[in-house]
């Protein structure tokens, strides 16, 4: 019975049976080399999602280059890798969308776009861009909304403060509400003088 009771206290598995065989305990050797299994397991995790990341960046870079140069159908290629390769990262699909956006393809804009904001409402072009795309559809209620969260976002050139109030006015216009078209369109000179569709506007 005595050489038994050894018998499973050595065994090299996790879990073994105390003596009457009615618990189960674990062994401090084992606890430790399941812990080092796991920690090596975990930075080879770390080191994939790492490489991952890496993989999508380069691909945005490539993107940038390409955008540099005017090539936006490739740019738009190499964007769409890297969102392949990273879906939470917020800027990789405001990219994308703004390439689409250049390209006046909104319905392939809109989405990229609808996208980043979900994952970072911070991105005010892509508020602006989306807000554009939803002017030309006529959805102005959805456009006001977006050019609206932009200025929240306190651009810092005047004359981007200036474009989205001259939107508004725009907007505001078509709908019929002149006392909002002037007073937004108002805003728009006095942020840039220099706005010439503001001064038609009003």
């Amino acid at each position: 019975m005595y050489n038994e009771i050894l018998r499973h206290q050595l065994m090299p598995h996790a879990g073994t049976r105390d003596p009457d065989m009615t618990h189960t305990r674990t062994l401090p050797g084992a606890g430790l080399r399941w812990l080092a299994v796991f920690a090596a397991f975990l930075a080879l995790a770390a080191f994939a999602q790492a490489a991952h990341a890496q993989s999508a960046w380069d691909h945005y870079q490539k993107a940038l280059e390409y955008q540099n140069k005017n090539d936006l159908e490739n740019a738009q290629r190499e964007l769409q890798k890297a969102v392949d390769k990273d879906d939470k990262n917020a800027f990789y699909h405001a990219a994308l969308g703004l390439v689409f956006f250049n390209m006046s393809d909104c319905a392939r804009a809109k989405p990229a776009l609808s996208r980043a904001l979900e994952l970072d409402t911070r991105i005010l072009d892509a508020h602006t861009a989306l807000g554009t795309c939803y002017t030309v559809e006529g959805n102005y209620p959805k456009a006001i909304e977006q050019f609206k969260a932009s200025l929240a976002l306190n651009p810092p050139d005047k004359s981007d403060v200036a474009t989205l109030y001259n939107n508004l006015g725009e907007i505001s216009s078509i709908q019929g509400d002149t006392a909002a078209a002037e007073d937004y369109l108002k805003k728009a000179i006095e942020a840039d003088p220099q706005l010439v569709t503001a001064h038609i506007n009003l």
